[in-house]
């Protein structure tokens, strides 16, 4: 297990979920959009589980494994913040959310995997 990894891969991932919710927020704003910010965070979300568990995926050695727990992880928190916020979601649809973070965030580090294999592949 690599803590480290899954926390710089939980800071990623929040990240590019809040940059990406800024910029689409905008743009969103400025072509009129109702509820432009919730939008983007909805469609943030999934980027920031990717970049979560790629950036886990890099730092360790079972990329998969770091990136779905990263991806469970950054779900979870997600889930947490938005039942504090009082989201009228029910249990299946937080349960398939969650599931969707660990199936994005083993993606990314599936990815990271993939790129480190090459790399080593390349050099002489």
């Amino acid at each position: 297990m690599h803590p480290l990894g899954i926390a710089y891969g939980l800071g990623a991932g929040f990240l590019v979920l809040g940059l990406f919710a800024i910029v689409g927020w905008l743009l969103l704003a400025v072509a009129g959009v109702d509820r432009a910010g919730t939008a983007a965070v909805i469609a943030g979300a999934p980027l920031g589980a990717i970049a979560g568990g790629w950036v886990a995926g890099r730092t360790a050695v079972r990329s998969v494994f770091h990136g779905g727990l990263t991806g469970v992880l950054y779900a979870a928190g997600i889930t947490i913040l938005s039942i504090l916020d009082g989201s009228p979601a029910t249990i299946v649809t937080l349960a398939a959310f969650i599931a969707g973070g660990v199936l994005l965030g083993g993606l990314g580090g599936w990815l990271a995997e993939r790129r480190r294999l090459s790399r080593q592949t390349d050099s002489p």
